[in-house]
């Protein structure tokens, strides 16, 4: 669990520092206003990219109190766009959550949320490591309410997100209710080619 959920944090963390460096090459096939507005929206500057690669580093090394020294002098830097200080925010998570502070990632998570007009990948991510912090704590009735959180932004839950909520609910013992989220994402899953896990099949 604690592997995957490393991967999981790590793959957020690098993906959003590349769509920050990359914003506003993806705007460019959008007419002026959606352009201004992306690149607004994952807005970051050189000196802060730079900033959260070396606190990453700390925290690969496990060197928590050097990264969070740099995290909070970083935090008090003035003119920070929402981006950034989403992107501080979920850097501090991923440190917690690697000493174990599921409570304090959570609501470092939450700062993340914080932030307006983020992009829907950053909003995915995070909810969906959320959840899954939550489920480690056992707070099912938490995870249940983010995870519908998460589907609310979504058009199309994929698997991963419907066995979640039929997870949750499996665990608050709301059986009947989690029959449906759990067969649909095994049925999605077959859809797609692919071999449900045999723990979905177990539920």
């Amino acid at each position: 669990m604690k592997r995957t959920m490393s991967k999981l944090i790590i793959a957020i963390f690098t993906g959003a520092l590349l769509l920050g460096s990359t914003g506003g090459v993806l705007a460019q096939s959008q007419d002026s206003g959606k352009e201004k507005k992306t690149k607004e929206t994952v807005a970051m500057s050189q000196q802060v990219y730079e900033k959260l690669a070396e606190i990453q580093e700390l925290i690969e090394a496990k060197d928590y109190a050097s990264a969070q020294r740099l995290t909070d002098d970083l935090k008090e830097k003035k003119g920070l766009t929402p981006y950034e200080l989403a992107q501080i925010w979920n850097i501090t998570g991923y440190s917690y959550y690697l000493q174990e502070r599921y409570d304090d990632a959570i609501r470092a998570y939450d700062q993340v949320m914080a932030q307006p007009d983020l992009p829907e990948a950053l909003v995915l991510s995070t909810l969906k490591t959320k959840a899954q912090l939550q489920f480690t704590l056992e707070d099912y009735e938490a995870a249940l309410a983010t995870v519908r959180q998460l589907m609310g932004a979504i058009s199309e839950p994929s698997a991963d997100v419907l066995m979640l909520e039929g997870q949750a609910l499996f665990q608050l013992e709301r059986y009947d209710e989690a029959l449906t989220p759990i067969k649909t994402a095994i049925e999605l899953y077959r859809s797609q080619g692919q071999v449900p896990k045999e723990n979905w099949l177990l539920l």
